[in-house]
């Protein structure tokens, strides 16, 4: 617990907690101190001198960002001698600075004037060679935050100060352009630069106008972190990080960072489109809702497909697998992004520790790719964890000599994660390693699942994944015997069957569930989760229960007033390799556009008699489309994201666009259309799928389950999604990646 101290600010007295700065506690009491080099997301490094306050007994000004409180202090933040010392400093640093930031907005509160060190303005060159970030050393003030920043928390050393025409600056390290450093484009250095000297290298300036917030969640990294899109009447400017309740240091994903751009694109589909021999024409969505209907309506329940994708919101997949199941009679519903790739992720987030839970781990494994690529924010709690605690990174990978494994303490590299952590598991059993209490008070089926792991041929698991014996030992004792070790994986590197080893693994060591322990899944999508949580799968229901469980089709009757559901239950991925599916509604997804196979998808898709693709502008997969409806953002009609931690995060409609129907409507009526009600708005829907959820209690066993073999079938890239290929291969084509 924390121990409060007693001090006085300005005469009042108030309760510190023991460690924390006079910046901090005045900050907690709404006194607000200017400063130019601090960032909380950092440690302090006294150099702007703007943060100057007076402590009774000490002869000098003190720095209040890294001057710790202590009982009794008597601190006052505003007196004659602080103000005129913060203006002096503001003065000195004002020196040779010509543009609008905090420092200018300081020196207009402190009514500074450049007087007293003018001196020869020396003129630097800006650096527009990296293709997202300028480099303006005419408006630094030496406060190395982005070199701070870069170090301790994104862990890439990438800048630094250097000496040039008898003055210090910063620049990119060895004399290199940013992009042939080790920098990952993350984008934090501009989060924190107070002065404007790193910023967006973008082609325009959007300094003098108004901007307005819109309040969001990330919608293409799965963590769900918040940030704010900043606008002018609907054009977008930038991306601010905002700090909520994932998001408590400010970080931001470099995707939309630098990705609001997208949100402009000027081919914005804004009506219904229908295929005709001489190309796509305009209908109304009257006339689409209905040429939909009766598509569908006029083939088999089970010749017909519906698929919703991971950007979506949760009342979006919502509607969509309700669409399918009461009102078109057929639990063929999926999404393609995990189209056959198993059941092995639609419980890997249960049991999982928190993000929070990095800064309390001993020793953090990473099982994946380059992780700082594909999931930046994660990156930046693993590195500083690693900075502030002194921690060791071990980085299991398929991937040779990897960028991420450059910053790891150890990299470990094998063939395949499914047989690399099945024979750590093997290891662990043989010798009598596992944790019996937590196997015997939490988990079902052990007995089973270790008799058949003994019985499998060991030497063919390490042959299989591309190690040896005694890597796996030393791993499965690493791991097993740390006090608090975590094991953070990546969906897009980990088959469905590598992520429930993954999950055999921190049970059979007793970690699963405990705090700064266990495991950590990250799905590729901002809301992949929701898929599975939303039922939009053929053998699952909302709430991941099985879609023919008595129980459940009895309440989703009673709930949809409907009076049958499907009873059987295909593999859709077989259905559309054969040829047999007559008609699909693709909601979100781009399948061709980011298949690995692309022949094969498209071959697939153009089997289908009449498609339906639903997006934000005209994908691969629209293209080959017969009709084609406009896509809503979320901020656009309201909705929500649930997040890799099964937090369901809510985003409010804050902006009118010229679409006349937008998606939920769209749903909402092609609903209506086959007879059944729909939620009004979207917070109903989503107050309707939460009463589908199941109906269990606190406690519930851990079951172990065995699978002989792997299952790597990831047919789709970039989460199967248009935005995310988009920026992903914006990223890769300007920087090399």
């Amino acid at each position: 617990m924390s121990q409060y101290i007693k001090l006085e600010l300005n005469g009042k007295t108030v309760n510190g907690i023991q460690g924390e700065t006079i910046f901090e506690c005045a900050s907690r009491y709404g006194i607000e101190i200017p400063t130019l080099c601090h960032d909380p997301r950092i440690e302090p490094h006294p150099s702007c001198n703007v943060c100057v306050v007076e402590v009774e007994g000490l002869p000098d000004h003190q720095p209040s960002c890294s001057t710790k409180i202590t009982p009794g202090m008597k601190v006052n933040t505003a007196t004659k001698s602080v103000i005129k010392a913060r203006k002096s400093a503001l003065e000195l640093l004002l020196n040779d600075h010509h543009t609008d930031c905090k420092l200018k907005e300081y020196a207009t509160t402190y009514q500074v004037e450049q007087k007293n060190y003018s001196e020869k303005f020396v003129e630097y060159p800006i650096d527009f060679r990296h293709p997202f970030i300028k480099i303006d050393n005419n408006k630094c003030i030496l406060c190395s935050r982005c070199i701070r920043i870069c170090n301790e928390v994104v862990g890439a050393n990438a800048l630094e100060l250097i000496d040039s025409d008898f003055k210090r600056i910063m620049a990119p390290v060895m004399g290199l352009s940013l992009q042939e450093t080790t920098c990952e484009s993350c984008g934090l250095c501009l989060t924190t630069c107070p002065t404007g000297a790193l910023t967006e290298n973008r082609n325009f300036k959007s300094d003098s106008l108004p901007l307005e917030s819109i309040e969001t969640i990330d919608v293409f990294g799965s963590e769900g972190y918040e940030v704010n899109l900043m606008h002018h009447h609907g054009q977008f400017y930038k991306t601010e990080s905002r700090t909520g309740e994932i998001n408590k240091q400010g970080y931001i994903n470099r995707r939309i960072l630098f990705g609001h751009k997208l949100f402009n694109n000027p081919g914005r589909i804004t009506k219904p489109w229908l295929k005709t021999k001489a190309g796509f024409k305009e209908i109304s969505f009257e006339e689409a809702y209905e040429l939909i209907f009766k598509k569908f309506k006029a083939v088999q329940p089970d010749e017909n497909a519906f698929f919703g994708g991971a950007r979506l919101t949760n009342e979006e997949l919502y509607m969509i697998q309700k669409l399918a199941r009461a009102g078109f009679k057929t639990n063929n519903v999926s999404s393609f992004h995990y189209l056959g790739r198993g059941n092995g992720y639609f419980h890997n987030s249960n049991e999982n520790a928190s993000y929070c839970d990095i800064r309390g781990a001993s020793k953090i494994f990473v099982a994946g790719g380059n992780l700082h690529y594909d999931h930046p924010v994660i990156n930046h709690l693993i590195f500083n964890t690693k900075f502030k605690e002194s921690i060791e990174v071990v980085h299991l990978t398929h991937l040779k000599n990897s960028a991420f494994s450059k910053k790891a303490d150890q990299s470990i590299e094998i063939d395949n994660y499914f047989h690399f952590i099945q024979a750590v598991n093997r290891y662990l059993i043989a010798n009598k390693l596992q944790n019996e209490l937590f196997i015997n008070e939490r988990t079902e089926g052990f007995e089973a699942y270790k008799k058949v792991l003994l019985a499998a041929d060991y030497s063919k698991m390490l042959q299989a994944a591309g190690t040896d014996e005694k890597t796996v030992a030393a791993f499965a004792h690493s791991y097993n015997n740390e006090m608090n070790a975590l094991l953070i994986f990546q969906e897009k590197a980990l088959s469905g069957n590598a992520s429930m080893a993954m999950h055999n693994l921190a049970m059979l060591s007793g970690k699963l569930g405990k705090t700064a322990n266990g495991l950590i899944a990250l799905k590729e999508k901002n809301n992949a989760h929701g898929i599975f949580d939303m039922g939009v799968c053929p053998s699952i229901g909302v709430g991941t229960e099985p879609i023919l469980d008595k129980d459940r089709q009895y309440r989703m009757k009673f709930i949809w007033k409907a009076d049958q559901l499907p009873q059987s239950v295909n593999k859709l991925e077989k259905l559309l390799q054969e040829g047999k599916i007559k008609n699909a509604l693709i909601f979100g997804e781009d399948p061709l556009g980011c298949a690995f196979d692309k022949e094969n998808i498209k071959k697939q898709l153009e089997s289908i008699d009449f498609t339906v693709v639903q997006d934000l502008w005209m994908s691969d997969t629209a293209r080959l489309a017969d009709l084609v409806l406009p896509a809503s953002m979320p901020w656009e009609f309201g909705g929500s994201y649930t997040n890799s931690q099964r937090k369901i995060q809510q985003i409010e409609k804050q902006i009118e666009v010229n679409i006349e129907h937008d998606s939920f409507r769209q749903l909402a009526t092609l609903l209506e259309k086959t007879g059944l009600s729909s939620p009004k708005n979207p917070r109903k829907a989503l107050e309707e799928a939460i009463s589908l959820f199941p109906r269990r209690g606190d406690y519930k066993s851990l079951n172990f389950n065995y699978m002989n073999a792997d299952n790597p079938k990831r047919q789709f890239d970039f989460g199967c999604d248009l935005l995310h290929k988009t920026i992903d291969e914006e990223f890769a084509e300007k920087l090399g990646w």
